[in-house]
């Protein structure tokens, strides 16, 4: 059963300590949005990957693309398909990415091709196109992003003396702190998606990224190194 975005929203406000309810501080659409941008990040670290196969037309070395709907980039070019190994093949993609030109000697005969092409995954209230071991990565991002998007709102707090009590109230470190989570959250998240991008061109070895800088601890928030 898919993991949909009904499941973030909960996670989410369980992470974030926002029951749903009257003193909620983020809506639904708040978090909807924040699951959205940890997704497309994640997508560009792991996309989603699919195989199709298209029709060539004899004597032009023009594919379609028009049924790929969504694509960000090809993958992959089998041509023809059915061999063994693959018959992998160089291509070009037109600037619209509409249009695939095989970049082969002899023009297709009318065989078939087969198209590895990367698209942004998909997680709405009924399905989701996530791999299971990479939910509560791309959880830990919106978290990030939540955190980011209150810290606006948040930043109308002000210093002021309350007149009822004679106090000195300063409110004026919320959006800050709130700034200073989704900073730490984040590092974290783009960290992880590095490590998952650098696996994925290995072929999913698991390898050490020497030159990728490990983020400062996530707790406290004013642990050395971090910028305040």
């Amino acid at each position: 059963m898919p993991t949909t975005l009904t499941t973030f929203r909960s996670w989410l406000r369980l992470d974030l300590n926002d029951p749903a309810g009257a003193s909620q501080r983020l809506a639904d659409g708040d978090l909807d949005r924040a699951v959205e941008r940890a997704v497309v990040e994640y997508s560009r670290a792991y996309p989603w990957l699919r195989d199709h196969v298209l029709a060539t037309v004899a004597g032009s070395r023009d594919v379609s693309l028009a049924a790929l709907a969504a694509l960000w980039h090809v993958e992959e070019v089998e041509w023809p398909t059915g061999q063994y190994p693959p018959a992998l093949v160089d291509w070009r993609v037109s600037p619209d990415r509409q249009t695939l030109t095989l970049l082969v000697p002899a023009a297709p005969g009318g065989e078939q091709a087969r198209v590895r092409w990367a698209s942004k995954h998909t997680v709405d209230a009924g399905t989701s196109t996530l791999p299971e071991e990479h939910e509560a990565l791309v959880a830990l991002g919106a978290g990030g992003f939540a955190c980011l998007a209150y810290s606006m709102p948040s930043a109308d707090n002000f210093r002021y003396e309350d007149g009822a009590t004679a106090a000195l109230v300063d409110d004026t470190a919320i959006p800050l702190e709130w700034r200073r989570r989704a900073d730490a959250l984040l590092t974290e998240f783009r960290h992880q998606l590095a490590l998952l991008a650098a696996s994925r061109v290995l072929g999913g070895r698991n390898r050490a990224v020497w030159s990728q800088p490990r983020p400062a601890p996530r707790w406290p928030l004013d642990a050395p190194g971090r910028e305040p």
